[in-house]
C-alpha cells in the first residue's frame, strides 16, 4: 500500500474499497482481501489517503483485466493453480500411494 497526501491524487482518480465493491457486485472484505491476498496471483494495489484506503480508477481496471484472462494468455511462467485443485491433487496422489 501507498501513502500519498490528498493533493497528489484527485478524487475523481480514485474510489474507496466501498465503492469499488458496490460497483463490482462484491463485499468490501472481498476488495480488501484481494488487495492483500489477490486473485490468480495478481494483487489489486491501494493507496492510503489521509487515513483511508482507495483503489485508483487506473489499477482497478487493470486489475479487472488481468484477473480476466484466459490462462495462456498470462505473462507470467508460472501455472496458476487454484487451492482446490491443489487439494484435490495432493488427495488422489495420497490415495494412490496407499493402493485405493
Amino acid at each position: 500500500m501507498i501513502a500519498l497526501r490528498s493533493s497528489e491524487v484527485g478524487p475523481e482518480a480514485r474510489v474507496s474499497l466501498c465503492k469499488a465493491a458496490r460497483m463490482l457486485g462484491v463485499t468490501p472484505k472481498s476488495i480488501a482481501r484481494w488487495a492483500r491476498v489477490g486473485v490468480r496471483g495478481v494483487i489489486l494495489p491501494t493507496v492510503r489517503v489521509g487515513g483511508r484506503v482507495f483503489v485508483l480508477n487506473a489499477d482497478l481496471d487493470a486489475f479487472l483485466a488481468a484477473i480476466n484472462r484466459e490462462p495462456g494468455d498470462r505473462t507470467s511462467s508460472a501455472p496458476v493453480v487454484p487451492l482446490k485443485g491443489r487439494r484435490i491433487a495432493s488427495a488422489e496422489a495420497a490415495l494412490d500411494r496407499a493402493g485405493i
